[in-house]
């Protein structure tokens, strides 16, 4: 994936995601994976019970991509790529943030920390 999103041109490119619905920029489909990749990689954490041990510099930028993913709850949940929004608590972490904007609840896998 790495390679592949390296290639020149690929930030203009036009990527085909039908689990989102159509065709985004390269840049657009690159945030969507970085997103995939993280909360992809705390899902597995959160099953062996281990730490999830990602930087910040990451971790802002997964939350600020998963900020913009709609939240109308009609194309949340069953059938859908994400979950209904969970309440995001004043003062949350990035990762938790971007879980809980995403559906997951972190504190029901309380072993991941961070």
């Amino acid at each position: 994936m790495l390679s592949a999103f390296a290639e020149p041109g690929v930030p203009e490119r036009e990527f085909v995601l039908p689990e989102l619905g159509g065709g985004f920029a390269g840049r657009t489909a690159i945030g969507f994976h970085l997103v995939d990749c993280v909360v992809h990689a705390w899902d597995v954490a959160a099953t062996l019970g281990v730490p999830l041990g990602l930087t910040d510099e990451v971790l802002v930028a997964a939350l600020a991509v998963a900020r913009r993913v709609p939240t109308d709850p009609a194309g949340r949940g069953p059938g859908f790529a994400f979950a209904p929004a969970l309440k995001v608590p004043e003062g949350t972490g990035p990762l938790e943030e971007t879980l809980r904007l995403l559906g997951r609840e972190p504190h029901a896998w309380p072993a991941t920390g961070r």
